[in-house]
């Protein structure tokens, strides 16, 4: 081969590279332009501070090294660019980051079978630490604030696959526990007490020389061995997501236990036969998980002795004795503990009806991270004992249940009617309701009344929506969020006759407020019925918020957003 081929090769070969150095360049350039220009709008950020640096550094050193590949026969020019090229992934992959990273605090860790990640972010000054939840594991969104500051270094100790005990020391000189979760052991929609499936008695399942065991049942969790045992009243105890239980003490951690993955809820709402949890003590110093499995049989876990169980009369009794105990010791209920099944509403409005339907939507907030979404109308409503002291409501609503899809998957659902009553005691400037379901009387103490039922089914005023707690991460993958159809909603409709609108910085309930003068806004009402469109409501307020309107709502319109297309019209 001649001297001129062996050239002609040579100089090839670095134009081939140099254009993929070239095409490296660019991908680092559209990297940063999709997180600026799309990513970030919707509240993410790289997951670590470094990653900006090392896109940026990507970008420029490739690009450098892609003109030393042709200027290759310039052997000055050349050994100028490759210093340059070996100087910028020096300074920008090893000294940079530390610049950017030295007033934050960030931890980053891998699940065991690298299917989650955890990221936790703060201020090492101010000691508030954050979990965030990424997505393609290069971005991530703010998504719970621990309760307590962190003083020194974090304990991270994964419990299982989808599992990350997160254990520090707070200012208060005290050990505390935070519990990152990703996954689920039931259908993935409801909600369930983790201390309410755990019921019966469980060991060890290796070599118990220490006599380790678990108990659960309508007393409280009991943890032991041979030496030693302690009780933990499901009220002290703290819950995270649906797969971990910390029990504490004062309020502190001292165990938690964790549904393990071989774990799944049979029809009696219980763990199935063969599942397993995981106990492990809370401290700052190495601690070793304990697996347990269950040594009783699920007909035992499932039903308590029938003297045990108090009658819905006795319950029903119990909670209206409660009420008119609290209204007669402060009748405006401002230090008033809440209680399982007593609601407190701040309201001096005379509207039962209205009453009723803030009753049932503080109910339904208490449930909202079953990850369904719920919108309710009420139908009708009817005063049937009692008068507007002390009164009986039954109530009739269309209910529709929506799970708004995840992966890629569309929204599922569907509506039902359901039928209440409501036990109301009015206070000054509050009222306390009890919800009944089924067959329950709530009459007690009350002169029944024949009321005609009040059709409401028509006035879109005596609705809400509440939506569901879900990780969103790849829920919008292929289609529109509920913000960015507001944002695109607004924009083509609605922006030449509201210029000052002002955006809603809640998440979960994106909208505007369109007009502050007139009290207009925009309210996104949640997955329409035919499970394509998302839901905005326009309306006119007479003044504060939905919740203090007292029903006085006026509709100025309602309108569909295609969650696919961002298509829109009015209904």
């Amino acid at each position: 081969m001649t001297e001129k081929h062996k050239l002609r090769e040579h100089s090839c070969a670095h134009v081939v590279f140099g254009i993929l150095c070239f095409m490296v360049t660019l991908a680092a350039a559209a990297l940063q332009g999709v997180y600026l220009l799309l990513v970030r709008p919707r509240g993410y950020e790289f997951t670590t501070d470094w990653i900006p640096v090392w896109i940026i550094t990507i970008g420029i050193g490739f690009c450098l090294l892609g003109f030393t590949c042709f200027l290759w026969w310039n052997r000055g020019v050349r050994i100028g660019l490759l210093t340059a090229v070996l100087a910028t992934f020096v300074v920008g992959l090893l000294i940079l980051p530390s610049f950017f990273t030295r007033e934050s605090l960030v931890k980053v860790s891998f699940s065991p079978d690298y299917k989650h990640l955890l990221v936790l972010k703060g201020e090492e000054e101010s000691g508030q630490i954050f979990e965030y939840r990424t997505r393609f594991y290069l971005f991530a969104r703010k998504q719970q604030q621990f309760s307590y500051t962190v003083k020194n270094d974090m304990k991270l100790q994964w419990l299982a696959d989808d599992v990350c005990a997160v254990t520090y020391e707070s200012t208060d000189q005290q050990v505390h526990q935070y519990i990152a979760t990703y996954g689920d052991r039931g259908n993935g929609i409801s909600y369930y007490q983790v201390g309410a499936v755990i019921q019966g008695k469980w060991t060890m399942g290796d070599k118990n020389t220490a006599g380790w065991f678990m108990t659960a049942n309508k007393d409280g969790i009991t943890v032991g061995n041979a030496g030693f045992q302690e009780t933990y009243a499901y009220g002290d105890c703290v819950q995270f997501g649906t797969l971990a239980l910390a029990l504490c003490n004062n309020g502190l951690p001292r165990y938690n236990i964790i549904l393990n993955e071989d774990c799944s809820l049979s029809d009696s709402g219980l763990i199935s036969r063969g599942g397993t949890v995981t106990l492990c003590q809370v401290s700052m110093d190495r601690t070793a998980p304990i697996e347990m499995f269950c040594t009783t049989p699920e007909i035992e876990q499932a039903v308590l002795p029938e003297e045990e169980m108090p009658t819905q009369e006795e319950m029903e009794e119990s909670a209206i004795a409660q009420m008119k105990n609290f209204l007669s010791e402060d009748p405006t209920l401002s230090g008033m503990v809440p209680q399982d099944g007593i609601i407190k509403i701040e309201s001096d409005s005379d509207n039962l009806y209205w009453i009723a339907l803030l009753a049932l939507k503080a109910e339904r907030m208490d449930y909202a991270v079953n990850g369904v979404d719920v919108r309710v109308q009420l139908n009708q409503c009817a005063l049937t004992a009692g008068d507007k002291k002390d009164c009986l409501l039954s109530l009739e609503t269309t209910e529709l249940a929506v799970t708004p899809g995840n992966q890629g998957s569309p929204p599922e659902g569907g509506s039902t009617t359901m039928r209440y009553r409501i036990r109301l005691m009015r206070g000054e400037g509050a009222y306390l309701a009890l919800i009944l379901y089924n067959d329950a009387d709530g009459s007690q103490g009350l002169d029944q009344r024949k009321g005609n039922p009040v059709d409401l089914s028509a006035e879109p005023a005596y609705h809400f929506f509440i939506p569901g707690k879900y990780d969103t991460t790849y829920m919008y993958v292929n289609r529109l969020s509920p913000a960015d159809a507001a944002e695109k909603l607004y924009k083509n409709a609605l922006l030449s006759d509201y210029p000052k609108a002002v955006k809603s910085r809640d998440e979960n309930f994106p909208g505007y407020l369109l007009d502050a003068e007139t009290n207009t806004f925009l309210y996104y009402d949640g997955i329409a019925q035919d499970l394509k469109n998302y839901r905005f409501w326009l309306v006119q307020l007479p003044s504060g918020d939905l919740d203090s309107s007292q029903g006085l709502i006026t509709t100025i319109g309602t309108y569909q957003v295609n969650i696919l297309s961002g298509e829109f019209r009015s209904l």
